[in-house]
């Protein structure tokens, strides 16, 4: 197995976690660059600290054993928290298109929601191959149903194998 040559997750790993011994990126581009290293389909979780949606979520659909050996062993789960008040380095703070100013790592997050998706709400599960295209048009949101999840992952499995033929 290569999974001995992605650098683990450092960026924010002792503020914040995911459940049942996931391993996640809490960090885009930390992400990205595992995923590329894996050739890993890469799993956004927009989620936050208050959002009750995405603990029921986890709580309902990714403790599932199904779900939960999708989630360890066929995508790097990059979670991304819209309302993480860590300050991001000065030298990562930007103005973004509305010219607002973005100093923290959820605004940085949630921006990234916004502007990529054109959706503002949590929980918000995306699929991107290693070079950051969308797998899915699906906006996944909320949804207590674990075999669509399942089939869900599995759909976008295979667009992702599709990426690595070409």
């Amino acid at each position: 197995s290569n999974n001995t040559t992605a650098n683990p997750p450092k960026k924010l790993v002792g503020k914040l976690h995911v459940p049942f011994g996931i391993e996640a990126y809490f960090d885009l581009e930390e992400g990205m660059a595992a995923a590329a290293i894996l050739k890993k389909p890469i799993m956004l979780d927009f989620t936050g600290h208050s959002c009750a949606n995405c603990r029921k979520m986890e709580e309902q659909v990714w403790r599932n054993p199904e779900v939960l050996q999708r989630l360890k062993n066929d995508f790097v789960l990059i979670s991304l928290y819209v309302d993480e008040s860590t300050v991001l380095p000065i030298n990562e703070q930007y103005i973004n298109k509305k010219g607002q100013k973005i100093t923290t790592v959820g605004e940085k997050n949630l921006d990234y929601e916004i502007t990529k998706f054109g959706f503002n709400a949590q929980p918000l599960y995306m699929f991107l191959d290693n070079n950051g295209s969308v797998l899915s048009s699906v906006l996944y949101g909320y949804d207590s149903d674990v075999n669509k999840f399942i089939q869900h992952l599995d759909e976008v499995k295979v667009a992702y194998k599709k990426t690595l033929v070409k």
